[in-house]
């Protein structure tokens, strides 16, 4: 029952039984009343999402939203260190890396020189260790959370690199290329064991997000209009949502569903993970909303 790949019965784990199975849950989370899908424990779900000229945090269960940055010139990329308090935001008309507490207090510049397109950045919440891509050097990168210690991670035969994500626990980065040859990658974290995981049927694979629960990467298309979902070597690859997708640019997921942001209809999106049903938007009306968490 457990191997049932065209509707998985469980969100996370699945123990088969005797004619039957048990769903269980990952560490943080707790089985629902339908025996099948997991709720994280803690309080209120927040999506915290760069919109061009601030950066909002954003309630899964309102309408509500907070500025946490005012006044930003073209924030593109985020990510932040939950533990540490700290959100990263690239610039791309600075062409810095930036830092503040989650209150907005105490910005900072973190990386500041060598940079002209930084468009992802991922941060390693375990190593304290930020990574970041950058379509103007063609380079991925990666610094100490201060900008210190700052090392190449890869150079070679990358042309636009564009969304970057990091695995602490299995000690992977993955980034999207949207190049000539478009393509998502997947190193070790230190660069090594480099390798082209997805190749055919991309054109400008935008956004990316793994699934921690699940071991899969997913991604989105915008010229393809689809958001689609492979192992992290690429295997087992599935279109999620192939319809209702003008241009999607990046991706998030929380529990059982999977949030996007889009650039032509300025709005924040949610469906079901798996089965891409329950698709609704949840924000709109938004500046040019960018990267989201």
């Amino acid at each position: 029952e457990c191997m049932y790949e065209t509707d998985p019965v469980c969100s996370q784990r699945c123990n088969n039984t005797v004619g039957s199975f048990i769903c269980g849950c990952m560490t943080g989370y707790v089985l629902r009343p339908d025996g099948r899908t997991c709720k994280a424990l803690g309080g209120a779900p927040t999506l915290i999402f760069a919109n061009r000229v601030d950066i909002r945090q954003v309630s899964l269960n309102s309408a509500k939203y907070t500025a946490l940055l005012k006044g930003l010139h073209n924030a593109i990329a985020l990510d932040y260190h939950y533990k540490k308090g700290l959100i990263y935001w690239s610039d791309v008309s600075m062409d810095v890396i930036r830092r503040a507490t989650l209150n907005g207090t105490g910005a900072i510049d973190v990386i500041k020189w060598g940079l002209e397109s930084p468009g992802g950045v991922a941060i390693d919440w375990i190593h304290d260790i930020i990574f970041w891509t950058d379509s103007g050097t063609r380079r991925v990168e990666a610094a100490t959370l201060d900008g210190r210690q700052r090392v190449i991670i890869a150079s070679s035969d990358l042309d636009k690199p564009r969304a970057i994500a990091a695995h602490p626990g299995e000690a992977f980065i993955f980034w999207t290329d949207w190049g000539p040859s478009p393509k998502i990658e997947r190193a070790e974290m230190d660069g090594n064991n480099r390798r082209a995981i997805v190749t055919e049927s991309l054109f400008w694979p935008n956004g990316l997000c793994i699934d921690y629960t699940m071991s899969r990467i997913y991604w989105a298309d915008a010229k393809h209009h689809v958001i689609e979902s492979s192992k992290f070597d690429g295997t087992e690859r599935k279109k999620v949502i192939a319809k209702g997708l003008p241009h999607p640019f990046a991706l998030s997921l929380f529990e059982d569903a999977i949030y996007w942001t889009d650039w032509h209809t300025k709005s924040i999106s949610t469906a079901n993970k798996i089965t891409g049903t329950g698709f609704k938007t949840i924000h709109s009306g938004l500046h040019f909303p960018m990267d989201i968490h």
